[in-house]
């Protein structure tokens, strides 16, 4: 085999070569990449997250658009045991519910001051973080404002003084 030719693994021989398994969760560990954060791994001539590669090595195609979630909260972990096919809904739903989204909605205020209870979060896409329905108001108008000066001068009308009260 020529060292420009890709090895092709089974599963079994990736999982013995670059895996450890941790005896206290039954988490396969990726060897090459940081425990806190997933792991990159070369398949096929690609870099692809280390949890995907159970997947791929044994032929269970991934949809597009669909995502890995593990179950054992362990970025590292590449135990088909816990891992799953899912959406990115799914996943956040899975953070929510265990505690591992942004600690502002654990807290129940945003860093202003406003309760999340009432106002309410919009999800940051692309992560597990929330922002305050309020502050995005704010932010938004304070945006529009800066960009159009003449709307600064126009007042807004009250409902009690539209009436006449």
């Amino acid at each position: 085999m020529s060292s420009k030719t890709a090895r092709l693994w089974t599963w079994d021989e990736w999982r013995d070569h670059y895996t450890v398994p941790e005896p206290n969760t039954g988490c396969l560990l990726y060897l090459l990449g940081p425990y806190d954060r997933y792991g990159m791994a070369w398949i096929n001539g690609k870099a692809i997250g280390a949890h995907r590669v159970p997947f791929v090595l044994r032929c269970i195609p991934i949809p597009k658009g669909a995502v890995v979630r593990h179950s054992c909260d362990t970025p590292a972990c590449v135990n088909p045991d816990h891992l799953s096919i899912g959406t990115q809904s799914e996943n956040y739903a899975d953070s929510f519910r265990r505690g591992r989204t942004q600690a502002l909605i654990h807290r129940g205020r945003c860093a202003n001051g406003h309760d999340l209870s009432v106002v309410g979060t919009y999800p940051k896409h692309g992560t597990a973080h929330v922002r305050c329905r309020a502050c995005v108001s704010n932010h938004n108008r304070a945006k529009y404002l800066r960009k159009h000066p003449k709307a600064r001068s126009f007042r807004k009308t009250t409902v009690s003084e539209f009436r006449g009260n």
